[in-house]
């Protein structure tokens, strides 16, 4: 009999698929349940993990003599169903955003205390080998500024629909792949003050507040000597520019350093000295992630200091949609 903890997944799609993947990686923790509103979803899974219990409905999970809970959903799914996971009593990990706006990712962190539930948030470029061999070399290094750039690279036909509503997703380009590298460059510097934030939406400057969803943002920050510049796109431009990329470059004291998923450079990513390169794929990540979920699982730990409640992130987010929303008013005031 496997001694290994027993989880429950909430959500069959891509991310969960992911989970289900990267779960070999991980020796601690199990993936033996799961369900998914989708029929396609749940037969795709039962065709590759015939052993695990699938339900459509997630108040099946809640029957199940289970360790812990992963949630991957869209966006808005997750306020309809908290109260009622929580009352299982079980460590969470939940998919990034931690909330759709500051105020629900604080009702979220506030009712899983509440409930003594411990909440981990899942960001997977954290533990992804090569950011994490970054990090390592710039511990004895001043780092003088540090750029962000992740472009999805997805066409205009290749969106989701929930996703382009405010009300579902809380937010385009910024609450997206912009969340991913806010947090990263929070675990390579640490905290910084905003200073900027535009968003765009084809190209044209957009308001957040009269519910637009950017699909293009760029923010400006600073952290002691250190400045932080991230940008973001979802879609190819229109003239089709602005493909795929995510890239980190890092100027120090003791030259440019920069990191994507392939690999560490002295230099420009590609370019420079390659003194770290591994494989691009989430599996090492995954596997890393799950494994710290284990250990919260094991420590029963209300707090987290590796994938903290992200409330720092999320701040940082919730100011660059107010100052996006300033400089669209400031530019188009009434004559």
């Amino acid at each position: 009999m496997s001694d290994k903890l027993r989880i429950g997944l909430i959500g069959l799609g891509n991310q969960g698929m992911e989970y289900l993947e990267g779960q070999q990686y991980c020796d601690q923790l199990e993936i033996v349940a799961g369900c998914d509103l989708n029929d396609k979803q749940r037969e795709d899974v039962a065709k590759k993990w015939p052993d695990m219990i699938l339900a459509k409905d997630h108040s099946a999970l809640g029957q199940l003599d289970l360790d812990g809970i992963i949630m991957a959903l869209p966006h808005h799914i997750y306020a309809k169903i908290w109260d009622s996971v929580l009352e299982w009593k079980l460590p969470i990990m939940k998919e990034k955003p931690l909330g759709r706006s500051l105020p629900e990712a604080r009702s979220f962190v506030h009712k899983a205390r509440m409930k003594h539930c411990p909440l981990q948030t899942a960001i997977q470029r954290r533990d992804h080998p090569s950011y994490q061999r970054l990090a390592e070399e710039l511990k004895d290094k001043k780092v003088s500024d540090i750029i962000l750039v992740m472009n999805l690279g997805f066409k205009k036909s290749d969106h989701d629909t929930w996703r382009d509503s405010k009300t579902s997703s809380g937010g385009g380009a910024l609450l997206d792949s912009g969340y991913h590298m806010v947090d990263l460059a929070l675990f390579l510097v640490g905290q910084f003050d905003l200073l900027s934030a535009t968003l765009w939406q084809d190209d044209v400057l957009c308001n957040p507040s009269a519910g637009d969803v950017e699909d293009a943002m760029q923010i400006i920050g600073r952290q002691a000597n250190t400045w932080v510049y991230i940008q973001s796109r979802r879609f190819l431009d229109k003239n089709g520019g602005s493909p795929k990329r995510e890239d980190v470059i890092v100027h120090t004291d003791q030259g440019i350093f920069s990191a994507n998923r392939e690999g560490v450079w002295e230099g420009v990513p590609g370019k420079g000295k390659l003194i770290y390169q591994c494989a691009r794929d989430w599996n090492s990540a995954m596997g890393s992630q799950l494994d710290d979920f284990a250990q919260l699982i094991h420590n029963k730990a209300l707090e987290y200091d590796k994938y903290w409640d992200q409330l720092p992130a999320q701040k940082i987010i919730q100011q660059a949609y107010q100052l996006s929303a300033n400089w669209y008013g400031e530019h188009h005031e009434p004559h």
